[in-house]
């Protein structure tokens, strides 16, 4: 009789650990099911922003740098903005090669690219106030490729007119 009132303790503790086994498993099943809908949630998140900024760049015209600059006869004389850092440069060469006299060298990138541009002393007094003191300064920049200042054969980066620009805050 001892024998089996032992048995039934022991098998009423092997059915409370398997009980136990099972709520731990339901709360790690729902822990992971609260995780993967966490993980869709913030997938959705990223995809809804990234659909506003293609809609923010489209509105506002915005061309990645890396697209000027591949297909530079397409934005002669047309008026295109990208978005990016922007720095004081020293670089004058091409049909910019006296242009350091008249206007302020510039450096724009972005995630995809690079291009220096050049704005004229008068306009860039200010931009160029903040470069020196802040080195770099992220914005939107209007620019524009001159059918005078182009060269197809020109190899690395594009060179273009800084027409205007807005500085982030």
């Amino acid at each position: 009789k001892a024998k089996a009132e032992g048995l039934e303790k022991e098998m009423a503790a092997m059915q409370g650990r398997a009980e136990l086994a099972e709520v731990r498993l339901g709360e790690g099943s729902a822990a992971d099911a609260d995780r993967r809908r966490r993980e869709a949630n913030d997938r959705r998140a990223v995809y809804l922003r990234q659909q506003a900024e293609k809609e923010r760049r489209a509105q506002n015209n915005i061309r990645s740098i890396k697209e000027v600059e591949t297909d530079q006869p397409r934005f002669i004389d047309q008026k295109v903005t990208v978005e990016g850092d922007v720095t004081l440069a020293t670089y004058y060469n091409y049909r910019y090669r006296q242009a350091q006299a008249t206007h302020y060298s510039v450096m724009i990138k972005d995630q995809d690219g690079w291009l220096h541009a050049y704005i004229p002393k008068a306009k860039g007094e200010a931009l160029r106030a903040v470069l020196l003191e802040k080195t770099t300064a992220r914005g939107l920049f209007t620019i524009t490729i001159p059918r005078a200042r182009y060269e197809p054969a020109m190899s690395g980066g594009a060179l273009a007119d800084l027409v205007e620009y807005k500085l982030d805050e």
